[in-house]
């Protein structure tokens, strides 16, 4: 579970002066330990409130009656809340095992953290209720601290109960490690980046138009929808999209290419654009980390682009994001219409 996922997202929020606290949340079953223990080998400090109960008080229903474990709860997490203070202080980096399953929990924790000198991050995991049920099957079966018992009366309790987040700074992780990432936290918007399918040829064609008619080109909608839907349905590039709500704002192309000399996957960042209303918002890093990331996970040895000479603002975002001038080769164009 989770071999796909790009943990750097959260490893390059490190900081030896200001300590990350990743905060968990999730359903039971969600695969909240497994993410944190993960985290747990890089060197972040895991707390959880079941292995707390569980070190302290023994065995749910073998060592303690049942009816004791609301209090328990309260009890471990006043224990691991001064224990993540201590810990913020030390400036140890943190993953919270908990489940924050409403919007007051998850502010208090937040407030404390940063009250503490640390900075958080929050991680939701996004999973069906049906592949949920089909987890705890599993997990009922084992017999371990992270192993509680859950009924399917339990868990339709859990789930009406859950507050899911929205606008809270989090970053969702869906089935398939679809994942959906906050560009701010104040009000009540966020948006998300994902590759495009065809499902959106709508809203990426009127994206693609507007990106053409950037570079003094007529506008030709139609043209622009033929165009995407070829790429789409060919699937010779790779188109990543960001939305708001349900706004496309942004996206970014690529082809693929190779490297004879390294003998290696490329790729060329062909096009990247982000709507007029959704500039200087931090549109355009996100496109550019998102393709980091996937030439990363393809095994690339690089990603290529070019931009006009005079466009100064597309050229410092480039190198705010690593992207260096070439200075060893001239790039030569032969024109055939």
């Amino acid at each position: 579970m989770f071999e796909k996922f790009n943990f750097d997202l959260i490893y390059r929020e490190r900081d030896d002066l200001t300590p990350l606290v990743v905060m968990m949340c999730g359903v039971a079953g969600s695969g909240k330990t497994t993410f944190s223990q993960r985290l747990e080998k890089e060197g972040f400090f895991r707390l959880s409130i079941d292995e707390e109960i569980w070190a302290t008080n023994g065995r749910f229903g073998i060592d303690f009656p049942m009816e004791m474990i609301e209090e328990y709860k309260k009890e471990a997490e006043r224990k691991l809340r001064n224990q993540l203070i201590k810990l913020i202080q030390d400036k140890q980096q943190v993953v919270i095992d908990f489940s924050f399953w409403n919007r007051v929990r998850r502010e208090q924790y937040k407030k404390l953290i940063e009250k503490y000198g640390g900075k958080w991050k929050l991680i939701y995991l996004k999973v069906h209720p049906d592949d949920l049920r089909e987890r705890l099957k599993i997990r009922n079966k084992r017999f371990d601290a992270n192993a509680f018992p859950i009924t399917e009366e339990v868990l339709i309790s859990y789930l009406n109960g859950f507050e899911t987040p929205k606008g809270e700074g989090e970053i969702v992780i869906e089935k398939n490690y679809h994942v959906i990432l906050p560009i701010h936290y104040k009000g009540e918007r966020s948006m998300e980046i994902f590759q495009a399918t065809i499902e959106d040829l709508e809203g990426m064609s009127n994206l693609f138009n507007l990106y053409r008619i950037f570079y003094q080109q007529e506008s030709d909608i139609e043209g622009a929808k033929t165009y995407i839907k070829k790429r789409l349905v060919n699937e010779d590039s790779v188109i990543f999209v960001v939305r708001d709500r349900e706004v496309y704002v942004g996206f970014t192309q690529l082809y693929p290419t190779f490297s004879s000399v390294s003998m290696k996957r490329t790729w060329i960042l062909n096009d990247l654009y982000v709507d007029k209303t959704a500039r200087k918002k931090g549109v355009g890093e996100m496109l550019l980390q998102k393709a980091k990331d996937y030439a990363i996970e393809t095994g690339a040895k690089s990603i290529s682009l070019s931009t006009a000479i005079d466009n100064y603002a597309a050229q410092r975002l480039y190198e705010k994001s690593g992207y260096t001038k070439d200075s060893q080769f001239y790039q030569y164009e032969l024109n055939l219409i």
